[in-house]
C-alpha cells in the first residue's frame, strides 16, 4: 500500500496567494485583514502544522502577507503573486519590468571601437585590480560630470562606488533606516526596490501619484499617520510609468522632506533618457537626498558599475554599508556577538568609522550621521 505524497508547501503557497488576490479584487478581503492561524489552516487543508507554518512563511517572504509576533499574520496592502519560474524565453505578451533595457543593433560595434584602447597591458592591469569604494580622483570627476544635469553636479569627494545599482540601493536601505520603520514608495514603483525593502524587514508604504509623479500631500498624510523614515522616488523617466516630475513639484517635495525630516533615495538610473534636464531633488535638499545611478541602463546590463552621490554627513555611513555588503558577499563570517564589544576588536575600517554593533544584528552609524 502506497501513501499519497504530502503537497509541497510552495504549491500550497501559490494557490493561497492566488486565492487571496482574487478575494481582494472581489472585495471579499481588505488589506490588513487577519488570516486564519496556521493551525486552523492546517486543519482545513488536512496538512501538518509544520507544513502550514512553512506556507505562511513563504507568503511573508513573497510579500503577500506580514507576520507580527503575538498578533498573527495579516494581508499586505499590495500582495504579490508568486514569481514566475525562470525560462529561457519569456512567454508571449509578458513584459518583465525588473530587467528592461535597450540594446541598439549597432551597439556592439560602437562599444568595440570605444573599448579598443582598454586592451593596452598597462590599462588592463588597472582595470583588473581590486576596485575601491572611493575610486580614483579622475573616475570621481568623470562620474560627477556624467551625473550632472540642470546646473547641478555632485561634488566628486562625495561619490561612492558599488558593484551595481542594486547594491547601491541595498546600502541605502541598510544604512538609512532601521528594521520595522516605514519606507515610502510611489504607488507604482521599481519592483525589486520594494522586494529589497521587504527582505530587510522594512515596512513599505504606497503613496499616491498623479500625472506629475509622487504627490507631496500623500507623503505628508502618510507621515502624519505614522512617521516615514525614508522615501524612495524616481523623478525622471519613472519605471514603469515613464513620468518625469516637473521642477515645481521637485522643489515642493524637497521642501516637504526637509520640513518633516525625511531622508530621500533618488533613483536616477533612467535620467539620461529624459528630455527635461530639471535639477534633481538633491539640488533642493542636498543634506537629505542620496542620488543612486548606474551604468547598466546607460551602456549595457553587463556593465553594472553603480555610484552614489551622498550628503557629506552620510558618506561614511553609506560607505560602511557598502563595505559590509562586500564582506558578506565574500562569505566571511560575522564577528562574534558580545554585548559591549567595540569595533576596535573587529575590522579596522569599522573602527575607523566609529561604528558599534546594533542589538538587532544591524550596523548603526555614529550619532552625527544618523537621520534626524
Amino acid at each position: 500500500m502506497t501513501q499519497d505524497r504530502a503537497p509541497d508547501y510552495r504549491a500550497l503557497a501559490d494557490r493561497l496567494a492566488h486565492s487571496l488576490a482574487e478575494d481582494l479584487a472581489q472585495g471579499r478581503l481588505r488589506p490588513g485583514d487577519r488570516l486564519p492561524t496556521s493551525r486552523d489552516f492546517a486543519h482545513r487543508q488536512g496538512i501538518a502544522p509544520s507544513t502550514a507554518s512553512r506556507v505562511y512563511a513563504e507568503l511573508v517572504r513573497r510579500g503577500v502577507a506580514v507576520g507580527e509576533v503575538g498578533r498573527g499574520t495579516f494581508l499586505r496592502t499590495t500582495p504579490t503573486l508568486p514569481a514566475t519560474p525562470a525560462h529561457d524565453s519569456e512567454p508571449a505578451g509578458v513584459v518583465d519590468m525588473e530587467v528592461n533595457f535597450s540594446v541598439l543593433p549597432e551597439q556592439g560595434a560602437m562599444l568595440a571601437a570605444g573599448m579598443a584602447p582598454l586592451v593596452a597591458p598597462e590599462m588592463l592591469q588597472r582595470l583588473l585590480s581590486r576596485p575601491t569604494l572611493r575610486g580614483e580622483a579622475a573616475t570621481r570627476e568623470a562620474v560627477a560630470r556624467l551625473m550632472g544635469r540642470g546646473g547641478w553636479a555632485p561634488q566628486p569627494e562625495n561619490l561612492l562606488f558599488a558593484g551595481r545599482g542594486q547594491q547601491a540601493l541595498a546600502a541605502c536601505f541598510t544604512a538609512l533606516i532601521e528594521p520595522g520603520e516605514r519606507l515610502g514608495f510611489e504607488a507604482m514603483t521599481y519592483p525589486l526596490a520594494k522586494a529589497l525593502a521587504l527582505r530587510l524587514g522594512l515596512q513599505p508604504v504606497s503613496l499616491a501619484m498623479d500625472a506629475e509623479g509622487l504627490r507631496p500631500d500623500a507623503v505628508a498624510a502618510a507621515h502624519r499617520a505614522h512617521p516615514l523614515r525614508l522615501l524612495y522616488v524616481q523623478p525622471d523617466m519613472h519605471n514603469p510609468l515613464g513620468i518625469t516630475m516637473p521642477a515645481a513639484r521637485r522643489r515642493e517635495l524637497a521642501a516637504l522632506c526637509r520640513e518633516l525630516g525625511i531622508l530621500v533615495v533618488e533613483d536616477a538610473v533612467y535620467t539620461f533618457l529624459a528630455e527635461d534636464t530639471a535639477e534633481p531633488l538633491a539640488a533642493h535638499a542636498p543634506e537629505r537626498v542620496v542620488v543612486v545611478d548606474s551604468l547598466s541602463k546607460r551602456v549595457a546590463p553587463g556593465l553594472t558599475l553603480g555610484f552614489l552621490a551622498t550628503p557629506p554627513a552620510l558618506r561614511h555611513r553609506l560607505g560602511a554599508a557598502l563595505r559590509l555588503g562586500a564582506w558578506a558577499a565574500q562569505g566571511r563570517p560575522w564577528p562574534p556577538r558580545r554585548a559591549g564589544w567595540r569595533m576596535a576588536a573587529w575590522p579596522s575600517w569599522c573602527a575607523a568609522s566609529g561604528w558599534t554593533r546594533g542589538t538587532a544584528t544591524r550596523w548603526r552609524g555614529p550619532s552625527w550621521a544618523r537621520p534626524a
